[in-house]
């Protein structure tokens, strides 16, 4: 079995709905991501709900590279600057706004009837627009919000983040800048085949 994920990142305009993609990537599953499927199969209620959105709010930031490790632990513990009240670093967490669709893929149509689905999460969906560390640090555009990295996430308990599983993780190729009368999407799928 193999998982092929891609990210499509970018902003969606606030008044026409309209997508404008600014990159696309491929992710990488976490440990924990193996773990949420091995639940789903027996049956755990452990569906993918959220996602989160590393973001800062100055200076230059690079996202650090990626391992199978930086799961839901490094969200909380190690963002850059985490327990430094003047960090620029802070992340969102965000509800999947649709229900996951199911897909066929195109390339292999004769052996499969739904083998993916299609999320999609906006930061408009965020209720608090600020940060989940205990810096706060506002997501907006007068804050200059760039979103660097995404992750998809399997939210066990929705009102509790410190129970959350990481799917997996992508550092998008371009940071989305959050503009006035737009807000950064991603939609993410997920190919099993």
């Amino acid at each position: 079995m193999k998982l092929n994920c891609i990210v499509t990142a970018g902003t969606t305009n606030d008044k026409t709905g309209l997508f404008s993609p600014i990159c696309e990537q491929k992710n990488l599953v976490m440990y924990e991501g193996a773990d949420i499927i091995a639940g789903l199969l027996a049956g755990q209620p452990l569906q993918l709900s959220h996602m989160y959105f590393h973001y800062y709010n100055s200076g230059t930031v690079t996202a650090p590279a990626l391992n199978r490790t930086m799961g839901r632990s490094w969200f909380y513990d190690s963002i850059p600057g985490s327990g430094n009240v003047n960090s620029t670093q802070d992340w969102l967490r965000v509800p999947i706004i649709t229900t996951p669709k199911l897909f066929k893929s195109p390339s292999d149509s004769a052996y499969y009837n739904n083998n993916g689905i299609y999320l999609t999460a906006t930061s408009a969906a965020s209720t608090s627009k600020t940060g989940e560390s205990s810096r706060n640090l506002a997501f907006s555009s007068d804050a200059n919000s760039k979103v660097l990295a995404v992750a998809l996430v399997s939210a066990t308990d929705p009102s509790d983040y410190r129970k959350d599983k990481i799917f997996s993780r992508v550092n998008l190729g371009t940071a989305i800048t959050v503009a006035s009368g737009s807000q950064p999407t991603i939609f993410w799928s997920v190919q099993i085949s």
